[in-house]
């Protein structure tokens, strides 16, 4: 189109220019149309508003023909301005500020560069991408396209001086070598020291520099700090003055320098090189656990990071860190074992890989544990997989019958062959591998491959309830949901050592946001018990967690641990550097590109993106603008939607309509129609346990791997659907392709899934907004500057565990708990019934959870949930009374008597249809499902009259 000018008078606030000539993408010249452009001015004080609008007068007709000649296609509207020869539009101006909120205050230091310069009002804006304090230039974009840089792991630069200095301070090997404690230490003060000094000539001299709340907000980041160099400092401390923690340091090093060197992880494994940020958890937590009384006990360390960062890895040494440190100093750890981690997750999926990936640092702990029996014992360091009935057996008895369809190629719902290959050698582990012990609880896992190192004994691994009751292993991996059965049994007992022992002493949380909402505070309500299990003498267990989107973490870890936290790495003055964490400029980015359905149904436009990015993919290949190295990475067309119902329509559009659109395009392009050589690949919570591990191991496959050998590796997937389920724990590195259909509910979950793409290689997410949803709109029109600042829009999240209705559902469960597991001679079935709340015991246990209540709620719900306790007492009592008066029972869980009738109980299942018993309280049997179902029936009635 030809440029227009339009000047505005200095007294007039809105101006027309009529255009009645343009020319046309052919070339075409256009004469006498109905277009004009229309400008609006808003005056203010420092600075003016304009509203520029592309106005179509021409009359609609019925004629499609004529109609479609009549209208304006790819428009585009360019502002630019100019003052004196300099950029002369200026940032939206930003919201004030408020002083008390230290989050908002926090991000508004951290992206006070990244500002908003135009709005689209049906369409997006853009600018140029990395603008000053002002620009000459926006424009409008039906394709809004940003840039997402990644993080690098590398660190500051001073670490390339430190690196140079200290080369082998940051290899798991140097610092896993018992007799080389001196330069270790040495390298490690130098290395504290690094930090230190970025804290001195980066923040520092700069804190003068702000003004108001930015500078307010400045002072807190910097003490923050510096508080966390005091930590880093005292942990290299300790390891120089404590024995046992310089050698479990030491050895938990070797372990993870050990498990990386298993050829299960690749052809060519490689030793381990801890990035900065690893190392400098490790250093900041390590005091807490060897030391009780230290202040940070009581602190949960948060650790932040870009997915795909490592966090794993930073938690899993301290996990070994703990469990070798508990042998050194503990001989009954030493000689009869017990829980020394319990490391939780909210998914499946998740868990399941995670279980996965400790299995090959718990084997490691095991291995060197028979090196040196003297000092680490006889009981073996051994892993637990603790989750539903749905994927592991919960008795000996299921797991028998699991393994007896296992060796006959079956493949049952819930088994135990939850480790499909050996995390040491890699070998396939079939369904013979798994071997029920014929007296004993347990299922003996042997890898089969005589040149393993575990020389054909049983893994350290268990995944069936039952033995991990009668063998508590070091590490407990399970789901949140799983905890809901404390209340119900009395085996539970072994995991918290309340009979012989000491109790578990860390606690991991991963990816702490996703623990909001209901499940956040049911999960709340049970942590009180979790968390008071796990306490002896007044010394609280050490709480750390993990995620890579969060805001406003210090209210949802008070809410949900009753704690303080310390996101770690802490922020400094700018997104780009953390000192652990800076900017990549020189790496591979991902580009998000936006696209309305405007015009189209949402469904039209999913195929027909879909359709394109799949057929551009084979185009390149096909005419050698790219090989199948190049390619692969956007081979597999990964699609995320935001529910199960979209997700089922799109299952029928990627078999019928993509194909379709495909061999048009084919033929728009030249090119041959490219084939889809499978089914789509669903990955949501409809896909059992069992199948995910498989499910991620065939998108794994690449195109190049397939050339070379199409017989024994598979075909690349075409498509992927993804719900949710994809947004944690999905490591494949090889996707590079993502299409968000409608903009996700939260910021925390648009980030978690769109990273699945784009992990150590350039990512492309096309976002497809649809047009006919305000929420999706407005993230359009707001594209570029939304996009230019991703995580400071991440959405607090909501939990409230001592809220009314959440009483309602399990207060009386976490009284119950407690009770049964802290009172002498209550915790079997029948203790209900001896209940007395006037006993010591009891009256300590209730004042510990008021005391909570008024701590996590800052004393709002204190007077409320007091007023139900006292009302669960008074009942409990009441019954427990009544039955002994009547010589009578009273249960603490629903149990058939004989002849089918129920006997008295205290609780009974929430989900169940048929209670059994007016007066039992309703328990959940797990955190996430927290209301009852209806089951219904679907009748198709058909008519037979006679008149038919």
């Amino acid at each position: 189109m030809l440029g227009y000018s339009v000047t505005l008078p200095p007294e007039a606030e809105s101006s027309t220019a009529r255009i009645n000539r343009f020319v046309s993408l052919d070339g075409r010249e256009v004469i006498d149309t109905r277009l004009c452009l229309h400008v609006r001015r808003r005056v203010g004080a420092k600075q003016d508003v304009y509203t520029v609008t592309l106005i179509n007068e021409e009359p609609e007709s019925e004629d499609a023909g004529s109609r479609d000649a009549r209208c304006l296609l790819q428009t585009e509207i360019i502002v630019r301005a100019d003052a004196a020869g300099s950029p002369a539009i200026q940032p939206r101006p930003l919201p004030p500020l408020d002083s008390g909120d230290e989050d908002a205050l926090t991000n508004a230091l951290l992206y006070r560069d990244v500002r908003e310069f135009a709005v689209g009002h049906g369409i997006a804006a853009t600018w140029q991408q990395d603008p000053g304090a002002t620009v000459g230039e926006v424009r409008t974009a039906w394709l809004p396209q940003s840039i997402v840089r990644g993080t690098s792991t590398d660190g500051h630069d001073l670490l390339v001086h430190f690196r140079a200095e200290w080369p082998d301070a940051l290899h798991a090997s140097f610092l896993g070598t018992e007799s080389a404690k001196d330069q270790v230490i040495q390298a490690l003060e130098a290395f504290a020291s690094c930090y230190g000094r970025w804290i001195a000539e980066t923040l520092a001299p700069r804190i003068g520099q702000f003004e108001g709340p930015l500078h307010d907000a400045a002072s807190v980041n910097h003490k923050r700090c510096i508080s966390t160099l005091d930590r880093i400092r005292r942990g290299v401390q300790l390891l120089h003055t404590h024995p046992a923690a310089w050698t479990a340091f030491a050895l938990a090093n070797a372990a993870m320098d050990r498990q990386a060197r298993f050829p299960a992880k690749g052809a060519s494994p490689k030793p381990l090189l801890w990035r900065p940020f690893q190392l400098a958890f490790m250093l900041l937590v390590i005091p807490g656990l060897v030391d009780p009384s230290q202040e940070d006990r009581t602190c949960m360390d948060l650790l932040w990071f870009p997915t795909g960062g490592g966090k794993t890895e930073a938690y899993l040494a301290l996990t070994a860190f703990q469990i070798f440190h508990r042998r050194l100093v503990d001989s009954s750890r030493r000689t009869t074992g017990g829980v020394d981690v319990i490391m939780r997750y909210t998914l499946r999926l998740l868990t399941v890989q995670q279980f996965q990936r400790a299995a090959a640092l718990i084997t490691a702990c095991d291995l060197i544990r028979k090196e040196d029996l003297p000092r680490l014992g006889d009981a073996r360091i051994s892993l637990g997989l603790y989750v539903g009935a749905d994927a592991t057996p919960n008795k000996m008895e299921q797991a028998r019958e699991a393994i007896a369809q296992e060796h006959a190629n079956q493949r049952p719902k819930s088994t135990p062959r939850q480790l499909l290959r050996c995390p040491v050698c890699g070998s396939e582990l079939r369904g013979t591998a798994y071997r029920a012990d014929p007296l004993l609880p347990r299922v003996n896992i042997v890898c089969d491959n005589l040149g393993c190192e575990t020389g054909g004994r049983p893994l350290p691994v268990l995944t069936v309830d039952e033995e991990i009751y009668a063998e508590p292993p070091s590490l407990l991996i399970g789901t949140i949901d799983k905890f809901a059965q404390i209340p119900r049994r009395t085996d539970i007992r072994k995991i918290f050592a309340l009979d012989a022992g000491a109790p578990p002493e860390l606690i991991i949380q991963d990816e702490l946001h996703l623990i909001s909402g209901p499940l956040g505070s049911m999960a709340g309500l049970y942590e009180t018990v979790v968390d008071t299990l796990c306490t002896r003498g007044g010394i609280r267990p050490k709480v750390i967690g993990s995620t890579a989107t969060i805001g406003y973490a210090e209210a949802q870890v008070r809410s949900l641990f009753d704690r303080s936290v310390l996101q770690f790495p802490p922020p400094g003055f700018d997104a780009s550097d953390s000192f652990f964490a800076v900017r990549d400029d020189s790496g591979p980015d991902r580009i998000y590109v936006g696209i309305p359905t405007a015009g189209r149904s949402p469904k039209f436009a999913l195929q027909a993106l879909v359709a394109s990015l799949l057929q551009s993919a084979s185009a390149l290949r096909d005419t050698g603008k790219a090989n199948d190295v190049s390619i692969d990475p956007y081979w597999t067309c990964v699609s995320y939607f935001n529910s199960l119902r979209e997700l089922g329509g799109a299952y029928v559009l990627m078999q019928d309509d993509v194909p379709r659109q495909m061999q048009f395009l084919a033929g728009r392009l030249a090119v041959e129609r490219r084939e889809l050589q499978n089914q789509p690949v669903e990955l949501s919570s409809r896909r059992s346990s069992r199948e995910l591990p498989e499910l991620l191991h065939a998108l794994s496959s690449t195109l190049d791997q397939f050339n070379e050998d199409p017989m024994e590796q598979p075909e690349p997937k075409d498509t992927v659907l993804a719900s949710n389920m994809i947004s944690v724990g999905v490591d494949v590195p090889r996707l590079g392709l993502m299409v968000v259909n409608g903009q996700p509910k939260s910021t925390a979950e648009y980030i978690q899934a769109s990273s699945r793409v784009g992990r150590g290689i350039p990512g492309l997410v096309v976002t497809l907004y649809n047009f006919g949803r305000p929420r999706d709109l407005s993230h359009f029109e707001h594209f570029r500057a939304y996009h230019g600042a991703l995580y400071r829009s991440v959405e607090a999240t909501s939990v409230t565990p001592w809220a009314p209705r959440a009483r309602d559902k399990a207060l009386h469960a976490v009284i119950a708990s407690l009770v049964r597991h802290l009172v002498p001679g209550l915790s079997d079935d029948e203790g209900a019934m001896r209940f007395d709340p006037s006993e010591a015991v009891v009256v300590k246990i209730l004042a510990t959870i008021r005391k909570r209540v008024a701590s996590v709620s800052d004393g709002t719900e204190a007077a409320d949930t007091a007023w139900d306790i006292d009302a669960i007492v008074e009942e409990w009592a009441r019954r427990s009374q009544e039955a002994r008066s009547s010589s009578g029972r009273l249960r603490y869980w629903i149990k058939k008597a004989p002849y089918g009738r129920t006997a008295p109980h205290l609780m009974c299942s929430a989900e169940d249809a048929t209670p059994g018993g007016s007066q039992a309280w309703a328990t959940p049997n797990t955190m996430r499902d927290v209301e009852p179902s209806t089951a219904f029936v679907l009748k198709t009635i058909v008519s037979r009259s006679e008149d038919k």
